[in-house]
């Protein structure tokens, strides 16, 4: 379980995120950074992808690099518990992240 939080789902979000950054992503309902903004002009659609995939691909390294500390530090029985929420909260940060340079592309 400590490597599917560590390990495996960061280098998911890697994974998912190179497409994004490379612009190989079209606008479209299923995949990439949607909001109504994004989806309204192709041009936003392919930076706001860019810079949700630049920081989707940090977030994941810095839960990598979080949890790998955590687990060094407390254990691995006491770090299951922490290890989703480390994971969710560098989502969520590369989440809002991009949603303020969407503001910003937007104004």
């Amino acid at each position: 379980m400590i490597r599917f939080y560590g390990l495996y789902l960061p280098l998911l979000l890697i994974l998912l995120s190179v497409p994004m950054v490379m612009g190989r992503v079209p606008p479209n309902v299923l995949y990439g950074f949607r909001t109504l903004r994004t989806l309204s002009s192709p041009q936003l659609w392919y930076e706001a992808n860019r810079r949700a995939g630049v920081n989707l691909i940090i977030g994941a390294n810095l839960a990598m690099l979080v949890c790998s500390a955590v687990v060094w530090r407390f254990g691995a029985a006491k770090a299951i518990v922490v290890l989703p929420l480390v994971l969710l909260l560098t989502v969520l940060g590369s989440a809002v992240a991009s949603l303020l340079h969407v503001r910003k592309l937007g104004r």
